[in-house]
């Protein structure tokens, strides 16, 4: 996290990943290094010991804590602009534009639709491959 921090410091777009069961200890440690709403994007845990299909599975699906697309979470994070939240509570100044274009995303403005209907299928088999438990 605290590298994340330096590099939209720095003035480079950032997202923090992370996996899910830290996302409040996430959060806070952003909070207390000045960048409150810093983006971030979570992934399920472990992912230590996991097969190939099992890591593809976890960012070709949903951020387990915000419900979103991993991967498109992960695009918008990078390309947006900063708003008037994204900089509240900032303890330095990170006015300088994002380094990417968003154009990049609406250029691939069909990947959502796309993923999603990709998702609808593979959902059942995803599921399979992603834990619910903790493993023991």
């Amino acid at each position: 996290m605290g590298l994340a921090i330096e590099l939209e410091k720095g003035g480079v777009p950032t997202v923090a990943v992370h996996t899910h069961v830290f996302a409040r200890l996430a959060r806070s440690v952003a909070r207390v290094n000045g960048m409150p709403n810093t983006r971030q994007a979570f992934v399920p845990q472990p992912v230590v010991g996991r097969s190939p299909g099992e890591l593809r599975a976890y960012i070709e699906g949903d951020d387990p804590v915000s419900g979103r697309i991993f991967m498109q979470e992960l695009l918008e994070g990078l390309t947006a602009p900063l708003d008037d939240e994204d900089t509240k509570g900032l303890s330095f100044d990170r006015t300088r534009p994002r380094l990417l274009d968003r154009g990049i995303v609406d250029h691939r403005a069909g990947y959502g639709d796309q993923h999603d209907r990709k998702n609808a299928e593979q959902r059942e088999e995803r599921a399979a491959l992603v834990p619910t438990e903790p493993a023991e």
